[in-house]
């Protein structure tokens, strides 16, 4: 880790200590600032983002500024008169990073930054950043983020004749950080061509079917069916749904970010749960309860029979509600469960390969001693070596306990793993 040439050891050590740092994140630069808007004075770099913070605040995990770097897609470091750091994100925000660095720390910050944006695409950045989203976005923000899913049942039969809707919804599962109104602008510009490959989405992978253009009628009726489902109002409700729900954004999060997701292992022996589905229908019931709960208002005072009864269809409305939230609690516990499953399974993999290198360089040990010109008895060590375990013996019983996730689930719901 590199520090500009006004870090002090003190202020180093306690960024480094207090600083909440995702799995497979590193810190690549701390430099000081004398920003005003907004008031920070540090810089840091990671290998997966940039953010700026206030090293006096409590905690220090309180972030003034944050891009992740699949986000960043310009940057400029102006150096006339103070020098000032400027990030445009993809949907066109552009944050002030800070200001009067030294010529000698913007050298440092425009190495870095350079070094950001041109690692991206790289398979550990991309791994830290999903497990940024996983633990600092749903987990760790206090006021959440929208998700964005289709009501299939406002959607015509013929619609999804003419566009891939499981498609469209992959997709859509990349947006939690985006604006409704720039999520739908870009449904608005792709979907007309036949397309719909965003956030950084591969097109070879959803090209089911052959593109072309779509009637204006299926595009507005996608559109409709777009429903933003904010965090920050169902919280508001106060309900079970509330919990529900920020439970699942980070139970999904999480499986999302494990290394075992993108396991062939889940494939081979059909274990992979469709979390795209499970999040739309979720989230659309957590957001029609909590858009019933507030609908239907305070309680009537009840000073007549009118009242009383009135008061009482109300209580039996909010106890079904509540009912109903408990079900989709239950299921955010089954996909709790399943998480927990991939990752025994994840260490698992994870020993299995430590297993397979300690045993290739023990039997070079092997091989040293036993070729050793004045090697005494009882060196040779190939015959004390313990066989590692093989894969075949490893797996069988982590992969049967996903197993037995994957068909609580589908006893619950049929239609649920892909």
């Amino acid at each position: 880790m590199r520090v500009g040439r006004d870090v002090h050891d003190r202020l180093r050590s306690r960024i480094q200590s207090s600083l909440k740092i995702a799995p497979g994140e590193h810190i690549e630069l701390i430099v000081r600032l004398n920003g005003k808007k907004p008031a920070v004075d540090c810089l840091v770099v990671t290998n997966a983002r940039v953010l700026t913070l206030d090293s006096t605040a409590e905690p220090l995990t309180w972030i003034r500024r944050q891009a992740l770097a699949d986000e960043i897609r310009t940057w400029r470091l102006t150096r006339k008169f103070r020098s000032r750091l400027t990030v445009t994100s993809g949907y066109g925000r552009t944050d002030v990073f800070g200001s009067s660095l030294t010529v000698f720390d913007d050298d440092l910050v425009d190495e870095h930054l350079t070094a950001l944006v041109s690692n991206r695409a790289k398979a550990s950045t991309v791994s830290a950043v999903k497990a940024l989203r996983a633990e600092a976005h749903w987990m760790s923000s206090a006021y959440g983020r929208a998700v964005y899913v289709l009501d299939r049942d406002q959607l015509a039969p013929g619609t999804a004749e003419v566009i891939d809707i499981d498609m469209v919804e992959r997709q859509l599962s990349q947006f939690d950080y985006w604006p409704s109104s720039e999520v739908r602008r870009h449904l608005a510009a792709c979907l007309p061509g036949g397309g719909c490959f965003l956030a950084n989405a591969d097109p070879a992978e959803d090209s089911s079917r052959e593109p072309g253009p779509v009637p204006t009628e299926h595009v507005e009726a996608v559109l409709s069916a777009l429903v933003t489902v904010d965090s920050a109002k169902i919280k508001r409700s106060e309900g079970t749904e509330s919990y529900v729900f920020h439970q699942l954004m980070s139970v999904v999060a999480q499986i999302r970010a494990m290394p075992t997701w993108n396991s062939h292992h889940l494939d081979e022996h059909h274990l992979r749960v469709d979390l795209d589905d499970e999040v739309r229908r979720i989230a659309l019931r957590c957001h029609e309860i909590a858009g019933l709960r507030a609908e239907i208002g305070d309680k009537p005072e009840g000073f007549s029979e009118t009242g009383r009864r009135a008061a009482a269809v109300r209580e039996t409305s909010l106890a079904s509600l509540d009912a109903v939230a408990s079900r989709l609690e239950d299921r955010v516990s089954l996909l709790a469960a399943y998480r927990d499953r991939l990752r025994a399974l994840s260490r698992e993999l994870a020993d299995l390969d430590s297993a397979t290198h300690i045993a290739g360089v023990a039997e070079r040990v092997a091989s040293l001693a036993t070729s050793a010109g004045d090697a005494e008895p009882g060196s040779h060590l190939d015959g004390l070596l313990p066989q590692p375990r093989e894969a075949a013996d490893a797996l069988p019983e982590v992969l049967a306990s996903v197993r037995e996730e994957v068909d609580r689930l589908c006893q619950q719901d049929g239609h649920l793993v892909s």
